[in-house]
């Protein structure tokens, strides 16, 4: 295989990737708004594949358990926090 198929492969993958962890992240906040994951409030909580996977209080170590537990790359992960209280912008 040519060296430049190489790279697009990588490429496309690499891509792929960014895609399922962007849907990821989109599914964490549509579970925000939605109000279920309030029982998470002042932790971590880490998305794969649409689904809740782990829940922490220290994000690189849920990052790091999580990842080994499901045997993925850390950074395919999406991981974020829930505030403990409502907070009001304006």
């Amino acid at each position: 295989m040519p060296v430049g198929a190489k790279r697009r492969v990588k490429r496309n993958t690499t891509a792929m990737s960014q895609q399922a962890v962007l849907a990821d992240y989109k599914a964490a906040y549509d579970l925000l708004d939605r109000g279920a994951l309030a029982e998470y409030a002042g932790q971590f909580v880490a998305v794969l594949n649409g689904s809740i996977v782990g829940v922490g209080g220290d994000s690189a170590r849920l990052r790091q358990t999580v990842s080994q537990q499901r045997e993925v790359d850390s950074e395919r992960l999406a991981i974020i926090y829930v505030l403990d209280k409502t907070v009001i912008l304006g």
